[in-house]
């Protein structure tokens, strides 16, 4: 038994087996959340690497397992984030209950988070390039509407993050000749443009950008929600490994200001663009760019609060990202594919639970007070203003344009009764009328989201709870988190 098998392996087999019983919608969920739920406490009682004894056997899981020449190494260190990556697979899964995206979602998600995880695996790591390209490829057939003619939004999402991979793959060849010749100035410098190259199309940092919003509008908001939440946290790590080993950029002061920079930049783009947005789904495309800058300008810090920072901004951005597209979901299935504001103007008061929790996303992503963000953003832009008074200011702009996005949002799903003329709430008839599925999934959905309200206040009011954990992230790194 080892690790890669159990983390990577078994998570493919599970997405590969769900997919044969897609047709069973809430069989296919709830295997998927137990199974998500599995993985993710397996990493956190089995130590990697140590012998286990239960009863009167005792057995060890072995870090390393070879394939193709190539090794994939989960060491013990590894274990915390592999309990993160899981949790959230697990809390995208249970959010399907309520958005109800294409039925191979959820054995998409698995397959997805297990190349995620092995391109954070492999060795050499170099090769994760390559592991992000099949994702990717993978993703193609489950972000193209059923039916219809792929967007151009999917066109670009395939070539900008076709084109990353090559110039990971050549810094390798002066990465291993910087090995050779640690004081050669010129390769240094040709690993170093050509690792941002490569980690600017992976990130999709401004200008290689566009297919983020086209491909929101174009797809369904829940799945490719998912994609801009995973890709670029998984992405974001791979890139702090290049930190952590090299130390020539890890004691460069221009890469930090250099992240600072396009953090910024990436922050007032997404939240520029935001604020003149008139479609949810596009909304929802121009915050996650924001949300990549966000994690620049955490990682730019340079000090191990800000990749503690990084860490903790990815664990609570969940529970705006992922109530926020299943309710745009939501929308978008119940007024037939009509997501532009100037269609759904006064629809808040017909569709209230998901108006509100588009809403509530929007904010607690922009570290509204008491909401999940506010204590991880408040805390960055203090240690950002250390560091940084202009960058932390110009974020603080970009951050605004997402405020004013949401204000649009409320103005237009929830104007006064007088422009939705015959809306009225259901009574109790009505609602018995529904039937006993019908009932069965109001349930559920109000289930889902009175928890998700007691979380992301518990997550505001209290932060000291989960920091100690998130603070354990930063063991993946031998250097940065020392």
């Amino acid at each position: 038994m080892n690790a890669p098998m159990i983390w990577i392996g078994l998570p493919a087999v599970i997405g590969v087996v769900l997919f044969l019983l897609r047709g069973f919608r809430r069989l296919t969920a709830f295997l998927g959340i137990f199974l998500g739920a599995w993985l993710s406490v397996a990493a956190w009682l089995l130590p990697i690497g140590q012998v286990i004894t239960l009863g009167n056997r005792a057995f060890r899981i072995e870090d390393r397992f070879s394939i193709l020449g190539r090794d994939l190494l989960l060491q013990n260190t590894d274990r915390a984030l592999l309990i993160l990556v899981y949790l959230l697979l697990t809390m995208w899964l249970a959010g399907s209950l309520w958005a109800r995206p294409n039925k191979a979602f959820i054995p998409f998600g698995f397959v997805f988070t297990a190349i995620l995880v092995a391109a954070q695996a492999v060795e050499p790591f170099l090769y994760a390039a390559l592991l992000f390209e099949i994702g990717v490829l993978i993703a193609v057939p489950f972000l193209s509407p059923a039916g219809q003619r792929p967007g151009s939004g999917i066109f670009r999402f395939l070539t900008f993050q076709s084109l990353g991979m090559p110039f990971i793959l050549l810094a390798g060849r002066f990465l291993a000749g910087l090995e050779a010749s640690p004081g050669e100035s010129a390769l240094v410098l040709r690993a170093g443009v050509l690792i941002g190259i490569g980690l600017a199309f992976l990130l999709s940092i401004v200008p290689f950008h566009s297919w983020i919003p086209t491909l929101a509008e174009e797809s369904e908001p829940y799945i490719t929600a998912f994609i801009l939440f995973m890709l670029p946290a998984v992405v974001s790590v791979f890139g702090l490994g290049f930190l952590d080993r090299f130390v020539w950029l890890r004691e460069s002061e221009q890469v930090y200001v250099g992240l600072r920079l396009v953090g910024a930049l990436m922050v007032a783009v997404g939240g520029g663009w935001m604020a003149v947005q008139k479609n949810l789904a596009r909304m929802l495309g121009y915050a996650a760019i924001a949300e990549t800058g966000i994690s620049l300008l955490a990682i730019g810090i340079g000090t191990r609060e800000g990749y503690l920072l990084f860490f903790w901004l990815l664990a609570v951005r969940v529970f705006s990202y992922m109530p926020w597209a299943a309710a745009t979901s939501q929308i978008r299935d119940h007024y037939q594919g009509e997501l532009s504001l100037d269609r759904l103007w006064g629809k808040g008061h017909q569709t209230p639970l998901a108006g509100i929790t588009v809403l509530i996303g929007i904010f607690s992503l922009l570290g509204m007070p008491l909401l999940a963000g506010y204590s991880a953003r408040f805390a960055l832009w203090q240690s950002l203003a250390a560091v940084s008074p202009g960058i932390a200011l110009a974020a603080l702009f970009g951050n605004l344009g997402l405020l004013v996005g949401g204000l649009r949002a409320l103005n237009a799903l929830f104007v006064p009764f007088a422009s939705s003329e015959g809306v009225s709430a259901p009574d109790l008839e009505d609602v018995l009328g529904e039937g006993r599925r019908a009932l069965v999934d109001r349930f559920f959905t109000w289930i889902i989201y009175v928890l998700w309200i007691l979380v992301m206040l518990a997550i505001g009011f209290f932060p000291q709870i989960y920091l100690p954990w998130i603070e354990n992230l930063l063991f993946i790194f031998e250097r940065l988190g020392a």
